[in-house]
């Protein structure tokens, strides 16, 4: 029974990780302003050139706008935070600290997500 105890610890202490990197990773990106603006603006303008022109019922321009979105905010956060991170030298200092690659990509994954999430919510 002590060996469960340890592995829930050790899975708490993980995710505990895991989303303190998440909140740093979406505040740091959130911090640069241009990226915000494409963050709102390209999917918009990707949509809009999308739509005009066409004769395209409301649930397929729903669908088009929910993918677009999602699949450009998600990719677009990884990128960003791990060259910011390198510019400051902070990535160093993360990698070098008891934290593993694992929860480092994870914190960067949910990071991603909630940002997707976020932005998907607001554009639609």
């Amino acid at each position: 029974m002590s060996k469960f105890k340890e592995d829930i610890s050790l899975l708490r202490s993980s995710l505990s990780i895991i989303w303190t990197l998440a909140k740093k990773n979406i505040t740091l990106y959130i911090k640069s302003g241009p990226v915000l603006i494409f963050g709102l603006m390209f999917p918009f303008f990707l949509t809009l050139s999308w739509i005009i022109g066409r004769n395209i019922s409301l649930i397929q321009i729903f669908i088009g706008i929910v993918a677009m979105t999602s699949f450009f905010t998600s990719t677009a956060i990884s990128p960003v935070v791990l060259s910011i991170e390198t510019r400051d030298n902070s990535l160093e200092r993360l990698v070098a600290s008891p934290v593993s690659l694992l929860e480092i990509i994870f914190g960067i994954l949910i990071a991603s997500f909630l940002y997707s999430l976020f932005i998907t919510t607001a554009i639609t």
